[in-house]
C-alpha cells in the first residue's frame, strides 16, 4: 500500500499506518481468542503498533542523511 509513497504527505503515511496498525491488533486480538478489551488496552495496543510501524516505515523507506 506503501509502493508510491514518495508522493504522499507524512501526514497520509502515518495514518495509513495507524490504519494497519487497528488491523494488526484485529488479528492480534483473533489469534488469542479476545473478543474485545478495555479501551484504553486497544488504545495502548494502536499506539504501540503504529509507534513501531512507523520506526520501521523511518529504518527502511527513509534515507539516513
Amino acid at each position: 500500500t506503501l509502493n508510491n509513497d514518495e508522493e504522499r504527505d507524512p501526514i497520509q503515511v502515518v495514518a495509513l499506518l495507524a490504519h494497519e496498525a487497528v488491523h494488526i491488533k484485529q488479528a492480534i486480538l483473533r489469534s488469542v481468542g479476545e473478543d474485545n478489551v478495555g479501551d484504553e488496552t486497544e488504545a495502548y495496543m494502536v499506539q504501540r503498533i503504529t509507534q513501531d510501524l512507523c520506526y520501521m516505515y523511518q529504518d527502511t523507506r527513509l534515507k539516513n542523511d
